[in-house]
């Protein structure tokens, strides 16, 4: 048979042989690349940010401590809200009484914020270096609800907007019926809505006045209507989003997002109101599990 009709000629063959060799030392030598790589990265980012695995690291916890610095301890852009109610240091008319009167709680001698006594000023402070931190961890166009009184909403929306948010709308929360007050009596609150950047809202047909009767006899002073957190979540966040409380008292916040299908992450400074919200939850998730069974 005729070599030159085969194509199997000694040229041919060592033409051959030689780009066979040289594809085997390039995928090897791009596989020690690749591997070197990955070497780097996972020495470099320990605690790189995946979507599998930083959700469940941090999906559905409670963790006590100090907003500020537990806040810090979280991966960037994982949020697609933030629902709170922080102290509204609004317990005296006046400055100079504030520091001297803590409504909720008792001040210990080792804590700097042991209540809702700060001075307007100190406020603001915390509030801004709050607002930084959930901007940071925000998705963009994620959504701010924060509530706070009439005295101290113009200091607040000042504050949050500061930090790079988008000042959105004011929202009313109608309890339905008085309580507290002198001449004309208190039966509102208010909630500031902020996002980053342009917020994409999940549904369009919820005004900005909600009527929701308050919580008698709850396991927190403040504690919000979970009825209430559903319905803002509803707007602000799509299923199985994730969503911040870092004031998070008896994790209604939490409760919230079980019920309609989220996640959440929920700090607590005070340890008692942190086992109040773990208990509260674990409960929840187990009439979830028996609600499921019997559907």
């Amino acid at each position: 048979m005729d070599r030159k009709n085969t194509g199997k000629t000694p040229e041919n063959l060592r033409k051959k042989t030689a780009e066979i060799g040289y594809n085997r030392n390039k995928r090897g030598f791009e596989n020690k690349i690749n591997n070197r790589l990955r070497g780097i990265r996972h020495i470099r980012v320990p605690f790189c940010f995946s979507a599998e695995e930083g959700y469940k690291r941090f999906l559905n916890q409670v963790f006590e401590g100090d907003c500020l610095e537990q806040m810090k301890k979280l991966p960037s852009e994982i949020l697609d809200a933030v629902i709170t109610d922080p102290p509204y240091c609004s317990g005296s008319r006046q400055e100079s009484g504030k520091g001297q009167r803590n409504r909720m709680t008792t001040t210990k001698a080792n804590r700097w914020f042991g209540g809702d006594g700060l001075s307007t000023q100190g406020f603001l402070w915390f509030m801004r270096q709050c607002a930084l931190e959930w901007n940071r961890l925000l998705k963009p166009g994620g959504h701010v609800l924060v509530f706070i009184d009439w005295r101290m909403m113009p200091y607040l929306a000042a504050a949050i907007e500061s930090a790079d948010f988008r000042y959105n709308s004011l929202l009313v929360w109608d309890k339905t019926y008085f309580t507290m007050g002198a001449c004309f009596r208190n039966q509102h609150e208010l909630i500031l809505h902020f996002s980053k950047g342009k917020g994409v809202p999940q549904r369009r047909d919820v005004g900005n006045v909600l009527s929701q009767k308050p919580v008698r006899n709850g396991q927190h002073p403040t504690e919000k209507p979970v009825d209430l957190i559903e319905r803002l979540l509803s707007v602000v966040c799509p299923e199985h989003g994730l969503v911040l409380d870092s004031f998070a008292g008896s994790g209604t916040t939490g409760v919230a997002c079980l019920r309609s299908n989220r996640h959440y992450v929920l700090i607590e400074r005070d340890p008692y109101y942190a086992e109040v919200s773990k208990e509260r939850l674990r409960a929840e998730t187990e009439l979830e599990k028996v609600d499921s069974i019997k559907r």
